[in-house]
């Protein structure tokens, strides 16, 4: 099967998957051990968002190529992944 092609259970795995603008784009962890994640944009990384220390609760977001609008709702995003991420550890 190839990847355009994958269930959408297998995305949602893998990280999450949206189309906007006839553009595929894709949050992904950089990392099994921390949460931050990275932008691809029809599989071309643009960018990533990160937490300095796993001990504080700021993000930094390194998007240059995005305009600002994008770069502050990709940034939501995030945060509202992390916070159902914690909420739904505490609660297991």
């Amino acid at each position: 099967m190839s990847d355009d092609k994958r269930p959408a259970q297998v995305d949602r795995i893998l990280g999450e998957v949206f189309e906007a603008e006839g553009r595929t784009h894709q949050f992904r962890r950089t990392s099994a051990w921390r949460d931050d994640q990275e932008l691809l944009v029809d599989g071309q990384r643009v960018g990533s968002i990160r937490r300095p220390s796993v001990w504080r609760t700021n993000a930094i977001a390194d998007l240059p190529t995005l305009p600002l609008a994008t770069q502050i709702f990709v940034l939501c995003v995030v945060l509202t992944m992390w916070d159902n991420n914690a909420a739904a550890a505490a609660s297991a």
